[in-house]
């Protein structure tokens, strides 16, 4: 992993909405795992699950002591430090993360999927509108994201949905 340590807390941070976890529940069956969604925000998480752990803690710090996979919608600006991340973990399980479709085109990624056999990405038809930390601003995210899953046994497929 890369010397520098990054936060959690970035200006990019915005909040997922719900038919961005309505998509990749579609697909990928969360039924008694354990999911851990590292990337606080404000705290609320618009994931309907039984078994989520969401905390207030810094994810290039910490790891909870059981989980069965990771999924979130972590900041953009920290995307190459966050996939390192979760490569070097000691127990790395399937993970998804809601990342740009342009993150396709960068070399770390390429280099990333290069090591992951089982790589399915999940395009929706449409863009969302991400709700940023402030709500006054109106801040929100115009490109295009697309769940990009690692693990999970998909196989090597693009989805468009």
């Amino acid at each position: 992993m890369t010397s520098v340590r990054l936060s959690t807390k970035t200006s990019d941070d915005f909040q997922t909405p719900p038919k961005a976890w309505e998509l990749f529940q579609k697909y990928v069956d969360l039924k008694g795992l354990h999911v851990w969604s590292p990337f606080y925000m404000k705290g609320e998480l618009t994931l309907k699950h039984d078994h989520i752990i969401h905390e207030d803690k810094d994810f290039f710090k910490s790891e909870p002591d059981f989980y069965n996979c990771i999924v979130d919608n972590p900041s953009f600006s920290n995307k190459r430090q966050v996939l390192e991340r979760i490569r070097d973990l000691e127990k790395c399980p399937p993970y998804a993360l809601l990342l740009p479709l342009d993150t396709l085109e960068r070399v770390y990624f390429k280099e990333h999927m290069q090591l992951e056999p089982d790589f399915t990405i999940i395009i929706p038809n449409e863009r969302y509108n991400f709700k940023g930390k402030d709500d006054k601003t109106n801040k929100h995210n115009s490109q295009k994201c697309c769940w990009f899953c690692f693990g999970w046994g998909l196989g090597r497929e693009m989805i468009w949905d």
